[in-house]
């Protein structure tokens, strides 16, 4: 597809923010949230359609700034806005801000780092067909130039076709027939790192202009370089129940994404304890800062099933680390998410999950001590045994767990309340580990 029939093409030259995101970075991006969310962000440097208040600043009528008319009635006034004398009006008020805007854009001046990167742009497109490696290479630098340069549309541009020529040496690596073996190489690897980095960027771009295009390039980077399939995934959401989500988001995890951080081997099985775990962990934890960066933006744009694949699979990372601080905050932001699909069992699900969490993190913190029975207890008052003598600091963090964990269920318990169902199961799962009065009281 050529990037020309892309909404690329509707890009701002030149950007209007005074500081630019540095959208090439590989984690740590923050999306910039400039407007309310919606399905569709104008260009932030075209002006806002000029429209008419219906009531004017100074005074009770209703007024049309385009026309500089005031009505006495809000039915007048809504008919006026019909009559072709104000259409008319709105269109030529609207051509003369975007003749304004373009002589401005003409005026600034272009550095001249942003002029060198657009003549190998020019050079890249003309060798693209018989050397695409060399071509990515070039589109690859220049765009990064172009960006510190504020240079939007052809930022755009230079990523997309990036993207393009990338796409085709995926699918056909071979030079062309009759032609020499191109200088330039790329291997597979570095084909499908650039791939994901140039999609990233591209969505990072585009996310404040059109976000159903952001959150496609988003979506095919994450399904290029992890194999996840996210089309497929996004039909679970409906149907399925959020534990069974979880447990296909493991399949994915060990089936698809796993396999993609083993090094090429000669060996026809890759053999598992070759598997660096330390290079795999900080794997893991990239693609779950993507994950997460990702998910808050597909809440933003409401694109609610894709957020909640998004943050199965954040969770699913998580719990594979050990990471169940990170786990229960993705799991409670789940929760909202189905609270919005109108799912009140299902925020349940996610609530328990994250109490459950809880517990683990004090279980993993002091195995030995962690159950909520074995709450150290103060004693009498001057008896100095060893058994009676409190860890404060053990006392404390297990008190904190126990809080949270209690708080969690607290509110899956409220809301099982509000939609009128039984709430047995979910007081069960406090009452079962609190044995004595003591006990049930240290959690409070």
């Amino acid at each position: 597809m050529d990037w020309q029939n892309t909404p690329i093409t509707d890009l701002p030259i030149v950007s209007t923010s005074s500081s630019t995101s540095d959208i090439f970075t590989a984690t740590g991006f923050s999306i910039p949230s400039h407007q309310p969310p919606s399905t569709q962000f104008p260009p932030l440097s075209s002006p806002s359609k000029p429209t008419s208040s219906p009531r004017s600043p100074s005074t009770t009528a209703f007024f049309c700034h385009t026309c500089k008319k005031s009505f006495g009635a809000e039915a007048t006034y809504v008919s006026h806005q019909k009559t072709a004398r104000h259409i008319t009006a709105v269109k030529e008020l609207q051509r003369k801000y975007d003749t304004g805007n373009e002589k401005k854009a003409k005026k600034l001046p272009v550095p001249t780092a942003a002029v060198e990167a657009a003549r190998k742009v020019f050079y890249a497109d003309s060798v693209a067909s018989t050397d695409p490696a060399l071509a990515a290479t070039v589109y690859w630098s220049v765009a990064n130039v172009l960006w510190s340069n504020n240079r939007v549309r052809e930022t755009g541009e230079c990523l997309f076709k990036l993207t393009s020529v990338l796409s085709h040496l995926q699918t056909d690596p071979a030079p062309p027939t009759g032609t020499l073996q191109p200088p330039v190489t790329l291997k597979p690897s570095q084909i499908v790192e650039t791939q994901y980095l140039a999609r990233i960027a591209l969505a990072r771009l585009m996310s404040i202009y059109d976000c159903d295009f952001a959150i496609a390039m988003y979506m095919d980077a994450l399904e290029g370089k992890y194999r996840i399939p996210f089309h497929e995934m996004t039909e679970w959401v409906e149907p399925a129940s959020f534990a069974s989500l979880l447990t296909r988001c493991k399949t994915i995890l060990e089936s698809h994404v796993k396999p993609t951080f083993r090094k090429p081997s000669k060996r026809t099985t890759p053999d598992p304890s070759t598997v660096d775990t330390t290079r795999q962990s900080v794997a893991l934890r990239k693609l779950q800062l993507i994950l997460l960066e990702v998910m808050a933006f597909a809440v933003n744009v409401e694109a609610t099933h894709d957020a909640v694949v998004l943050g199965c699979l954040a969770a699913t990372v998580a719990e594979d680390e050990g990471r169940w601080s990170e786990y229960v905050d993705v799991c409670v932001r789940i929760a909202d998410m189905y609270t919005s699909m109108d799912r009140p069992w299902t925020t349940c699900d996610c609530l328990e999950s994250s109490a459950d969490a809880v517990r683990r993190m004090a279980v993993e913190a002091n195995p030995t001590t962690a159950s909520p029975s074995s709450f150290p207890s103060l004693g009498a008052e001057g008896d100095t045994t060893a058994q009676h003598t409190p860890d404060i600091a053990t006392f404390v963090a297990k008190t904190d767990a126990a809080i949270s964990e209690m708080g969690l269920l607290c509110d899956a318990l409220m809301m099982a309340i509000y939609i009128g169902k039984q709430v047995t199961e979910i007081l069960g799962l406090s009452i079962e580990e609190n044995k004595t009065d003591d006990d049930i009281i240290l959690f409070f």
